[in-house]
């Protein structure tokens, strides 16, 4: 591993979330979800249109500079807004990149199964992955998560990579 990898791993395994995948129900695919949405199109789902804290995390990526940086990485780019979206609306795939609680301490290596946070629409696994490790993505989706990258140290070792 290089050292890029080394402190990605070290991150998420110090992290309370991490990535995982998620099956949407018959229910899922027909309520209404609270999302971020680019130009008007669902890019992630928070939870349930009348979730406060659902409402609360949705608003605060839609104006987070690092996500829309994040977003853009991944060639994601426009009006960067959260909104309530129905679940029969958005094209269903059998199952959807996600972020799930985790137990800090442990490496889930991305097949996280814990309590389901929201789904990445994007299907970036990057995104998803920098979300569990970003101290300000990863504490709007976990208020408890520890102190993790600050946004630069791992993306210089990406860089020397």
């Amino acid at each position: 591993m290089n050292a890029y990898q080394t402190q990605l791993k070290e991150l998420l395994v110090k992290s309370t979330i991490t990535t995982g995948s998620y099956t949407p129900s018959e229910f899922v695919k027909n309520t209404d979800h609270i999302a971020v949405l680019i130009n008007g199109k669902p890019v992630y789902l928070a939870g349930e249109s009348d979730c406060d804290a659902s409402i609360n995390e949705a608003q605060q990526l839609a104006s987070s500079e690092m996500y829309k940086l994040a977003l853009s990485k991944i060639g994601l780019t426009g009006e960067l807004s959260y909104g309530v979206i129905s679940g029969s609306d958005i094209d269903w795939q059998s199952s959807h990149h996600a972020i799930v609680k985790s137990e800090s301490g442990v490496f889930e290596d991305g097949q996280g199964v814990g309590e389901l946070i929201g789904i990445n629409l994007t299907e970036s696994q990057s995104l998803g992955a920098l979300m569990c490790v970003n101290d300000s993505l990863a504490k709007i989706l976990d208020p408890q998560c520890p102190a993790l990258d600050n946004g630069h140290d791992l993306s210089f070792l990406a860089q020397s990579n």
